[in-house]
């Protein structure tokens, strides 16, 4: 599979019993159709994203607009319910999901700093 981002190679990483996907260049990951969900509540999925959680994709050149890699449909771009300052792309057809290297780790974790993040992220230029 190629990275729907920078279309590089994803190689699988396996927790929980449970295969991603994962870009060899920019970290970013993929999980097949509820798996980012599943591996959530199995704790400790964080050991799947090897990326930093701010800006570690956004020098990565992003096609316009960004492929499912199963489809090609647009990925159309969601914001987490609880942790607003969180976003990530998401098959309009179900097939997946994708997180730039860095968001899934902050997903999994859920403490008091994703309360401030939250209250700044509702601020113009954040």
């Amino acid at each position: 599979m190629q990275c729907p981002k920078c279309r590089s190679v994803m190689r699988g990483v396996e927790h929980a019993g449970i295969t991603v996907d994962r870009c060899t260049a920019c970290g970013g990951l993929w999980f097949d159709g509820m798996e980012h969900v599943e591996l959530k509540r199995a704790g400790g999925g964080a050991v799947v994203d090897a990326g930093r959680a701010a800006g570690s994709t956004k020098d990565v050149t992003t096609p316009a607009p960004v492929p499912c890699p199963v489809c090609a449909a647009p990925l159309e771009t969601r914001f987490d319910a609880y942790q607003h300052h969180l976003h990530y792309e998401t098959c309009p057809h179900g097939h997946g999901v994708y997180f730039d290297a860095g968001e899934f780790r902050d997903f999994v974790t859920d403490d008091w700093s994703d309360f401030f993040k939250g209250l700044f992220s509702h601020y113009p230029g954040k």
